[in-house]
């Protein structure tokens, strides 16, 4: 189900280097923070795929350090934006914008404010959604829901190529 998954709609709803890759760099702290906060010195992703007939439920979660959304909410003052609407934002509206990024400089892995956008565009498009909880020092958990036609229409198309 995974190969469908990264299949879906070219490959970039459910890439693993996006929602993994973001989770090890903004939301798992260092093996000493985690230690100050209780917490084991490794940090936890896990990833459910859940069948819900008219969709697949894709589950990401992490037990870091949740989303800051303080920081997020001050990167986008900081750009221009009205204090009193960014407040009254949503937070997936803040997660997902483009360009917006919690972290000062981007790497290898993440920072660059793109991946979440494209991938909330991407997942939209086809009747897909995408939800994110969270709970600053306890995690961040994305849901992602992906209609069973186009998941199906995958999985016939990869079997066709074998």
């Amino acid at each position: 189900m995974q190969r469908a998954c990264e299949g879906f709609r070219g490959g970039r709803v459910v890439d693993h280097r996006h929602w993994h890759g973001g989770a090890v760099d903004h939301g798992i702290e260092a093996p000493d923070e985690r230690l100050l906060a209780g917490k084991p010195a490794d940090g936890a992703i896990r990833c459910d795929f859940l069948d819900r007939g008219d969709c697949l439920e894709i589950v990401i979660q992490d037990d870091g350090a949740g989303v800051d959304r303080g920081a997020l909410e001050d990167r986008l003052v900081a750009s221009g934006k009205d204090r009193a609407r960014v407040e009254n934002l949503a937070l997936e509206d803040l997660v997902f914008r483009e360009g917006l990024s919690a972290r000062d400089t981007a790497n290898h892995v993440s920072g660059r404010g793109i991946g979440l956008a494209a991938v909330k565009a991407e997942l939209d498009n086809p009747g897909g959604s995408v939800t994110v909880e969270t709970e600053r020092g306890a995690g961040t958990r994305f849901r992602f829901r992906l209609p069973s036609t186009e998941v199906s229409n995958v999985i016939a198309t990869e079997r066709n190529n074998a």
